[in-house]
């Protein structure tokens, strides 16, 4: 039932609005990319949209508010109520300054790829991982905590 339904939701939502997903379902710590989740994707190749373009997208930023949070809880020991982390994060926005850069890549026509194919979901989402992994900055800050983050 679950299935049915989201692919019900991408559906409706492809027919009238653009979708942006996070095919890797978060972002890893370290920066490297995560292996894809295929769910989302699968639903939208059988959407039944025409022409439907993905634009592989990546987000490079030097330093981000819970890296200051996760630095200093160190290892989580236990989850902590919800009005604690928050005050917290609240703490540690005062003066907080980062950039950070987006880049688009070229669009990949979702069309040349079988809809009701598991293997060619998980071929668009090795070309579309590929396509993000060209486009991602390195920074400075990355090329600095790199050897600081490796024992």
């Amino acid at each position: 039932m679950y299935l049915t339904t989201l692919k019900a939701y991408v559906a409706e939502q492809l027919q009238h609005h653009d979708l942006f997903i996070y095919p890797e379902g978060g972002r890893s710590y370290s920066g490297e990319l995560k292996s894809y989740k295929t769910g989302l994707l699968h639903a939208a190749m059988q959407a039944g949209v025409a022409d439907l373009l993905i634009v592989p997208a990546a987000i490079s930023y030097d330093v981000v508010l819970e890296d200051r949070a996760i630095a200093s809880q160190g290892v989580k020991r236990r989850q902590r109520p919800f009005t604690r982390e928050l005050a917290e994060m609240v703490g540690l926005a005062v003066g907080y300054h980062s950039r950070s850069f987006t880049v688009f890549g070229q669009a990949i026509r979702v069309s040349t790829y079988d809809a009701d194919s598991r293997r060619d979901a998980l071929d668009l989402a090795h070309a579309i991982r590929e396509a993000t992994g060209r486009l991602v900055k390195v920074l400075p800050t990355a090329l600095v905590a790199m050897p600081c983050g490796r024992r």
